[in-house]
């Protein structure tokens, strides 16, 4: 999942040099698509609820990066790619 995350990250940030929107958005649905069927596992390290909370925001901020594709807005294209990042990087610090 975390390679698969990191490839689509780099999409996304491609698509929006590019304009691109509707590549941003498969992307990101890609990451919420994949977040979203590991939202129920039981993480080795940290607490349960914790991961639950951080998958909910990581996907969140996937499906409104998709939404802010569709609106063609580069500045929340933006805006929810460092959300995901920053979410990304909070999970992998607790759970990984």
């Amino acid at each position: 999942m975390m390679r698969t995350n990191a490839a689509k990250l780099g999409e996304i940030k491609t698509a929006v040099t590019k304009a691109d929107y509707f590549a941003a958005a498969s992307a990101f649905f890609e990451i919420a698509k994949g977040m979203h069927s590991i939202r129920s596992f039981n993480p080795n390290k940290g607490a349960q609820d914790h991961w639950e909370t951080t998958m909910d925001a990581v996907i969140t901020a996937a499906l409104r990066g998709v939404g802010a594709a569709a609106e063609k807005d580069t500045a929340a294209l933006n805006k929810y790619l460092a959300e995901l990042q920053s979410y990304m990087k909070e999970g992998h610090s607790v759970h990984r």
